[in-house]
């Protein structure tokens, strides 16, 4: 496992998790008596809000999927490896 790349996982993912359940609590909501601009501007508000709780929602799961694979990665020993005989044909 290479400690590096966990961290890095591990970082994306909890700050993609944390900003993106901050800002569903944080999402303005609609009251009684508004004038339309008022309305449309809301309606943007939330629109804006939804498109980054969406990002960071991706950069989350990119987060885990890192996480995941430097679960499965080895550090490399030097050396080029062994090297393999075959037998020879018989014929």
């Amino acid at each position: 496992m290479d400690k590096r790349i966990f961290v890095a996982g591990m970082a994306m993912l909890v700050v993609g998790t944390s900003v993106s359940l901050y800002l569903n609590n944080t999402i303005p909501v609609a009251r009684g008596n508004v004038t339309e601009q008022e309305a449309v501007l809301l309606l943007e508000t939330q629109a804006t809000y939804h498109q980054i709780i969406t990002l960071f929602g991706y950069i989350a799961a990119f987060g885990f999927l890192i996480t995941l694979i430097s679960v499965g990665l080895k550090r490399r020993k030097g050396g080029a490896g062994k090297t393999v005989t075959q037998k020879p044909a018989q014929t």
